[in-house]
């Protein structure tokens, strides 16, 4: 069985492949002696051009013969000496896609003969598996070895431990793919509006990118008494379906000693974000766009993941779906010694006329105001005596089990408020940044770009009334827009959209959530629960009309301990794809960041530790740990094969 680790090649390897490729010619020679000149000098032609890459499948025949299959070298050592580097690039994987698929440039590290017969492209990305685990487990991959001879090392650049943030990497294609030039420039314009309109109900948070996104869930309520829920709306205020101006709640006297609130920071509130930064935050997330599945959307399929529809789409006139049920929340914390508690709440309806507006005084002993951020200082407190029980029961009279909240990183809103809520739109996800998950943009640059409006100007702080109406009226603008509006990949163009150029059909199976991210209208995308039917789809996709098809497998959960059974299991599905393809198809196998959970679970203790201000207990040995875990985790696999 060979050596997963990276098999080493000599000058040797290729010339025998070219040594191979001049006897082929060779045994044709008799035949083609006696053609006439006309006809030799032609096919000296073809054989040229199929050598430089060119040519056509019927080019391949005719120089060489009805038997005539594809083949690969993989050059990879010769080419990272020359390059006087230690790993692939992803843009080198991409530039091999466009080679054989679109028109593209030949890469200098990989070598196939025949070319024009490679027709089909399989690229199965396998998240769970990495260098370090395969170098541990390559006894339980044997039919892995026996699809490949070489695996090799790529640098896969994102530190942040998330399968989306692999896969964005392998779906933008900027213009560090040589010989390409993406399209469009999405950053220097603004994304266009589509005419495609569904209901705001489509917007709203699966449970599963509740889960993904760190919001609290249904089973919260069963394991801390302190958080409640919404109830039913009353059948009087289902016939009205709106929220009564007599509901408004706002505490005038508390509201006049607010300070005039709103910073210069492209930052998110402390409170809001788990590591505060200039222009971004990190977290897990997905976006809003739609996605094609075999002919439908992925709403219309799906529904498991989506929510029953609240309302239809626009009408013809553009106007926006009925909003009744949709109010903006914002909220302000400061730091107590249990963490971070609510200190204000702000809600306004879909007029952005606010509702409520409520001062709330922690129990545990405030350490930190985080004026900077929340507004909130000591004066502005010192008065105040509602408690985050009053605070609930107030927001129970005027929001129900339907109501559908909006905001920008909701989780810890809701968290703050010790609130389970479902129907949540979440701005910071429906409006993804530019560089892909799982960084978030800023609902001040947010409100820049796409309201032409300024927010949080002030060195005060931010104010939650004016974050609840930014927030809202970015919802409003995205329903109205269409799907795609505020969906953009900067300075580059998906790999589907260059494929969708080419006319060369894709199809893309995975999970809801990396279709919802990923999947677009030039890509059939099926949707999988687990990787039994990942495999089965990828089984019948294979032998259809698509010419690449892009799988992912989940694999072993990422946790300490792998069973031998798991790792075989992937080895297994990986075959049964393979088995499926048909002859000459290009068959690429990319590995994720592999085990990430001890990295994963350094970085939150390292995080907690800051947000708690106790820097001491982080130590040198912590620090070089994470360091070398991360640099691990950036240690990917490609392998590259003709089926």
């Amino acid at each position: 069985m060979i050596d997963l680790t990276t098999k080493r090649q000599s000058p040797d390897d290729v010339e025998a492949l070219e040594t191979k490729q001049q006897s082929s010619v060779s045994d044709l020679a008799v035949e083609h002696a006696l053609l006439d000149r006309k006809s030799r000098q032609l096919l000296k032609k073809k054989r040229r051009r199929i050598q430089h890459g060119g040519g056509s499948k019927q080019d391949v025949i005719d120089a060489f013969g009805e038997q005539a299959s594809a083949s690969v070298m993989v050059k990879v050592d010769e080419y990272l000496r020359k390059e006087k580097t230690k790993q692939l690039k992803i843009s080198d994987v991409q530039q091999l896609l466009f080679w054989v698929l679109a028109d593209g440039v030949n890469p200098k590290w990989i070598l196939l003969r025949h070319k024009p017969l490679i027709e089909n492209v399989v690229f199965v990305m396998v998240d769970s598996l990495g260098h370090d685990f395969l170098i541990s487990n390559t006894k339980d991959l044997p039919k892995l070895a026996s699809i490949f001879d070489v695996a090799c090392p790529i640098m896969i650049p994102s530190s942040l431990f998330t399968r989306m943030s692999v896969l964005h990497y392998y779906h933008n294609c900027t213009n560090r793919i040589k010989g390409f030039k993406p399209r469009n420039n999405a950053k220097r314009q603004l994304p266009k509006a589509t005419s495609h309109r569904p209901p705001i109900s489509h917007y709203m948070l699966t449970e599963q990118e509740l889960k993904q996104n760190e919001y609290p869930l249904s089973t919260i309520l069963e394991t801390d008494p302190n958080f409640t829920q919404f109830d039913l709306r009353p059948a009087e205020a289902e016939e009205e379906g709106e929220i009564a101006a007599d509901d408004i709640v706002i505490d005038k006297e508390e509201k006049e000693t607010t300070e005039s609130v709103d910073g210069d920071e492209e930052v998110e509130p402390e409170s809001k974000r788990r590591k505060p930064n200039e222009t971004e935050t990190i977290h897990s997330t997905t976006t809003a766009k739609s996605e094609t599945v075999l002919g439908s959307t992925v709403e219309e399929i799906s529904t498991e993941t989506k929510k029953e529809e609240i309302s239809g789409d626009c009408d013809q006139k553009g106007n926006l779906p009925s909003l009744d049920q949709l109010v903006g929340m914002d909220c302000e914390m400061v730091v107590t010694e249990n963490g971070f508690e609510l200190a204000r709440c702000s809600i306004v309806n879909d007029q952005s006329t606010v509702i409520f507006d409520k001062f709330c005084k922690p129990k545990s002993p405030i350490l930190d105001y985080s004026t900077r951020w929340s507004g909130i200082t000591e004066e502005t407190l010192r008065n105040v005596t509602t408690s985050l029980e009053d605070i609930q029961s107030d927001l129970k009279k005027l929001l129900f089990k339907d109501t559908i909240i909006g905001g920008h990183s909701l989780e810890n809103d809701l968290k703050a408020l010790k609130i389970f809520h479902a129907n949540v739109i979440d701005t910071a996800l429906l409006y993804p940044h530019s560089a892909g998950p799982p960084i978030k943009s800023s609902l001040k640059y947010l409100t820049k770009r796409f309201l032409n409006r300024d927010i949080q100007c002030s060195e005060s702080g931010h104010d939650s009334s004016e974050d609840a109406i930014a927030a809202l009226e970015l919802i409003k603008l995205k329903v109205k827009k269409g799907t795609s509006f505020g969906v953009s990949i900067s300075n580059g163009e998906s790999l589907f959209s260059v494929m969708n150029r080419f006319r060369k059909p894709c199809t893309m199976i995975a999970d809801a959530a990396i279709l919802k991210r990923f999947a677009t209208s030039a890509v059939s995308a099926i949707i999988c629960e687990n990787d039994s039917e990942v495999v089965q789809k990828s089984k019948q996709a294979v032998q259809g009309t698509s010419a690449f098809v892009w799988s992912v497998l989940k694999g072993p959960a990422l946790k300490k301990e792998i069973s031998a059974e798991s790792v075989r299991k992937v080895d297994s599905n990986i075959s049964e794809i393979y088995e499926c393809c048909r002859k000459n198809t290009l068959f690429i196998v990319a590995t994720g960041q592999g085990m990430t959970y001890q990295a994963k679970s350094l970085q939150e203790k390292k995080m907690k530790i800051i947000k708690d201000g106790n820097r001491d207990s982080w130590s040198a040995a912590d620090q070089k740990e994470l360091d070398i875990l991360m640099s691990s985790s950036q240690n990917g696999l490609v392998f590259v094969g003709i089926k």
